[in-house]
């Protein structure tokens, strides 16, 4: 499934969670991704915000794309 697709039809926002521990969770896909895959969303210009997470305190940055 592309995922593209999915987030346009589900209305979803794209978050990718950024952890201490340097992992990237995609809150459509709901699967740990790599930088690389996050290169390849800037590249496409698909929406997302990014959420770093800091003691049970999310922080949000404005979205990209």
């Amino acid at each position: 499934m592309n995922s593209e697709n999915f987030v346009a039809a589900n209305g979803e926002q794209r978050i990718i969670k950024k952890y201490p521990n340097r992992r990237l969770y995609d809150t459509i896909t709901s699967s740990y991704i790599t930088l690389s895959e996050v290169r390849q969303l800037v590249m496409t210009r698909q929406p997302f915000e990014v959420a770093w997470h800091v003691k049970r305190m999310a922080v949000r940055r404005p979205k990209v794309g």
